[in-house]
């Protein structure tokens, strides 16, 4: 090797200038990567965080979707989809992740509650990419939603479409007690609940919306709801009485009286301070009311009430007392007052402010039921359930809906228990 060669090597062997810059690019690629690493897992981090509380809410939704209405399940996993997608839009800052996938599993295994599973899987996109070496992040998460229990039916309102379908004013209380208030109305403003007044149960569902504050519901109602078909449809109604189309009602007044079943053409009127007494059986008021007005007082124990033809209802006047219990057997069983699913918009009245036993199912199908008492309803009753197209609370009633069915032999009708179940996280 020529001598200049060989000096010209050892002088580069000496430089030490070189293997600065060479230590600190190496350094600085290594910082650079420490530094994107940091980044980008807590881009993941954060992430992560926003699709699992997209997968929890979206379980609960899945699995309140599968309480109010199990025989819809095809629905649940729209329902998850459309949460997921909603919480995440609202949530996950731009560009986090590229794309996801929602995967949904209905859990239904023998003596076991219901759940809904629900899976996210995602790919993280950080602020470093390839051109360090640094890959997307695949990120899963999961959530599991339990049904658990069974709230009864309190009230259901079955209007498909009006507004108001269930309507609070003024003072007015509806108290349900381990139970479920609900509303079949696609209206925005299908639940009305205004001034002081209160609406409180296990569950509030409607299927349109609610109109209130927030003070007026406990809990605050659930929207969009599924609708519920009437869980007492399949009840055949009690024959006709064959009555004409106007007869004078029976009319008792200022005695005491005890009736026994049958059909009463024209309806009945009791009033002045008569005290009159119901035998067990089935009443048919036909074509006319059932009035009790002044101090009158009326009771029964086993005695069902159907009402069909025009102008067949029910009235009781503030100053009246009720005390009623459905019957135990035979084709009323559980069904305290029984409307004709054929006669439409037929009003019912409840002002009495001694109306506290009122044991058993209030069935009016096409019927406006409206509550304007001063005073609790129903609240020494062992169950009261309430199945209308409409149910208003007006003036200042209190009306307690209690579901202690243990402590009466008089039966509850197939529909009336579990219609909704509240729903938590299992994991």
């Amino acid at each position: 090797m020529p001598r200049r060669m060989i000096r010209a090597a050892r002088n580069f062997s000496l430089d030490r200038s070189g293997n600065i810059a060479i230590a600190f690019m190496f350094a600085l690629t290594a910082l650079l990567m420490a530094a994107g690493v940091a980044a980008n897992y807590a881009v993941a981090t954060t992430a992560k965080g926003e699709l699992q509380g997209a997968a929890d809410a979206a379980a609960l939704a899945g699995a309140k979707e599968l309480s109010l209405a199990d025989s819809n399940r095809v629905n649940v996993p729209s329902v998850v989809q459309a949460v997921v997608d909603s919480f995440l839009g609202a949530n996950i800052a731009p560009g986090a992740v590229r794309g996801y996938d929602v995967s949904t599993n209905i859990i239904d295994v023998a003596n076991a509650p219901l759940q809904v599973d629900v899976k996210l899987t995602a790919i993280s996109k950080g602020p470093f990419g390839s051109g360090l070496g640094l890959g997307p992040t695949k990120i899963a998460v999961e959530s599991v939603a339990t049904v658990v229990g069974k709230p009864n039916v309190c009230v259901l309102a079955l209007d498909p479409s009006a507004m108001g379908t269930i309507y609070l004013q003024k003072s007015a209380k509806v108290a349900g007690q381990n139970c479920g208030v609900y509303s079949n109305s696609t209206h925005p403003n299908g639940i009305k609940a205004f001034n002081s007044s209160m609406l409180t149960a296990s569950v509030i569902c409607s299927a349109g919306g609610k109109a209130g504050s927030k003070g007026n519901f406990t809990p605050d109602p659930l929207t969009d709801c599924p609708q519920f078909d009437d869980p007492l449809a399949g009840v055949p109604e009690p024959a006709p009485g064959g009555c004409p189309a106007v007869s004078p009602p029976l009319v008792i007044a200022n005695v005491t009286a005890t009736l026994n079943a049958g059909v009463y053409c024209g309806g009945i009127t009791i009033k002045g301070a008569a005290n009159v007494t119901f035998g067990p059986g089935i009443y048919t008021i036909e074509n006319g009311p059932l009035l009790v007005q002044d101090t009158a007082s009326i009771a029964a124990v086993n005695a069902g009430f159907f009402f069909n033809g025009a102008k067949a209802s029910f009235t009781f006047t503030a100053g009246a007392s009720v005390n009623l219990i459905a019957p135990k057997s035979g084709q009323m069983a559980g069904l305290l007052f029984f409307a004709s699913r054929s006669q439409a918009n037929l009003q019912f009245l409840i002002s009495s402010n001694n109306a506290r036993q009122l044991l058993g199912t209030i069935y009016l199908p096409e019927g406006q039921l409206t509550i304007n008492a001063n005073a609790p309803v129903a609240d020494q009753s062992a169950y009261t359930a309430i199945v209308a197209r409409k149910l208003t609370a007006d003036a200042g009633p209190t009306i307690v809906l209690n579901t202690n069915y243990t402590l009466t032999d008089v039966p509850v009708p197939n529909g009336i228990r579990g219609a909704g179940m509240p729903v938590e996280l299992a994991r």
